[in-house]
């Protein structure tokens, strides 16, 4: 049977507030979400097809909202990984309303926690990328949650499309992706190198709080109180 993660990819990307740009300047947005169209219609011409969002504001939620858009042509999946319930309540209006049209335009959603805990975050990130063998980032060496889920990513093997500044230019000239400095790392995608993923995943039903698949001591995706 096929890895699912041969066709999975996930996204992981800057807050608002972090972005090299403001959010009200038209000009930068459309040029990023351009970007990410490309990046995800690349993918799609690649074999993927299920593609992940951790759905916070910023790059997550522009990341989703151009799944949704290439969803329009192809047959693919947005997945939302939620780190805890409430996750917008902070969001500006703004950013709340498009959280929930992705949500409700979303094919599965998966809840971390009920609450939030300390270390929600990274487990929604080690899960997506766990989950994928392509990661589409924005990152320019800025510190936090988007330099840790890139660097265990390539620690993983996966691929990274890396739309910061700096490549957007080549990723308009060129999706020859294995000709520019996009992609770090091979794929693994069998053998005794990859970690263990729950078998609920091989039938898109592991949207669901937990299995027995392993032990609940070693399942990193098993919520704790």
């Amino acid at each position: 049977m096929q890895d699912p993660r041969s066709h999975t990819c996930c996204f992981s990307g800057y807050r608002p507030e972090k972005m090299p740009f403001r959010t009200y300047d038209p000009d930068a947005v459309q040029a990023l979400e351009a970007a990410l169209d490309r990046a995800v219609e690349y993918a799609v011409s690649q074999g993927y097809h299920t593609f992940l969002s951790g759905m916070a504001a910023g790059f997550d939620i522009w990341a989703a909202e151009a799944v949704i858009r290439a969803r329009a042509h192809h047959d693919i999946r947005l997945l939302c990984a939620v780190p805890h319930d409430h996750q917008s309540d902070r969001f500006a209006p703004s950013w709340k309303k498009r959280y929930n049209v992705c949500l409700v335009n979303s094919d599965a959603v998966r809840v971390f926690a009920s609450n939030y805990f300390s270390g929600c975050f990274s487990v929604r990130n080690r899960f997506m990328v766990d989950s994928s063998s392509l990661l589409i980032c924005y990152f320019d060496g800025q510190a936090g949650g988007t330099a840790q889920t890139v660097h265990y990513a390539q620690s993983s093997g996966l691929h990274i499309i890396n739309l910061s500044p700096r490549t957007y230019d080549q990723l308009a000239l060129s999706l020859r992706v294995a000709e520019t400095d996009f992609i770090a790392g091979p794929f693994r995608l069998s053998g005794a190198d990859l970690p263990p993923i729950c078998k609920q995943f091989s039938n898109f039903s592991l949207f669901r709080p937990s299995c027995d698949c392993i032990p609940a001591s070693e399942c990193v995706y098993l919520v704790r109180d």
